[in-house]
């Protein structure tokens, strides 16, 4: 019987691989279903020049398949953080445009 290590590194893994990460499982789920680690996944990814995908990627993936939840979105605020944010977003107007009001 083939090592863990020894079948991501073969042509047979490499295969598995690109489909599994086309499905798209993350690099973690796919390591959970073999029974090895992230990295061992990520590194044989990488040995045989398949593409990663990077963590804006990765996010993209999870929240459209419904793997993680969007960590803000339909969040209640208080007035405080409403007051904050539209606090903040005044001072990054007045940088970027030199003035408060009619900044497009």
């Amino acid at each position: 019987m083939q090592s863990k290590k020894a079948f991501l590194l073969s042509l047979e893994g490499k295969t598995y691989l690109k489909e599994a990460y086309s499905t798209p499982l993350s690099l973690h789920q796919i390591a959970e279903e073999l029974g090895t680690s992230y990295q061992a996944v990520r590194r044989a990814m990488i040995a045989h020049n398949l593409p990663v995908r990077d963590k804006g990627e990765a996010q993209k993936v999870a929240l459209a398949t419904g793997r993680q939840a969007h960590p803000t979105k339909g969040r209640e605020r208080s007035e405080s953080e409403r007051t904050s944010i539209s606090n903040s977003l005044k001072k990054i107007r007045k940088v970027t445009c030199g003035q408060e009001e009619n900044c497009g």
